[in-house]
């Protein structure tokens, strides 16, 4: 959730234009947390491999999202300077 809204908040202050490309980028990101965490994973046998994955998409998720608040607080601060 807290991640679907720092995209939202990013995405309304970027221009329309500016932010066509990101739908991109989200889908390559998600595509790339799936493959890291199913890698430690593996083939799903090992519980704690198991517990692990799960941890891995939630810190990679959480890291997501702490880097999009961070690029929106930049965005909000550069559009408020002359």
């Amino acid at each position: 959730m807290l991640l679907n809204k720092q995209w939202k908040v990013l995405a309304d202050s970027m221009e329309r234009r500016a932010s066509l490309p990101s739908r991109p980028c989200k889908k390559l990101w998600l595509s790339y947390r799936d493959a890291k965490c199913a890698f430690i994973k593996g083939d799903g046998t090992d519980m704690m491999a198991y517990m692990n994955a799960a941890d891995c998409t939630m810190d990679e998720t959480a890291r997501r999202a702490s880097n999009c608040a961070t690029s929106n607080s930049r965005a909000m601060r550069f559009s408020r300077e002359p």
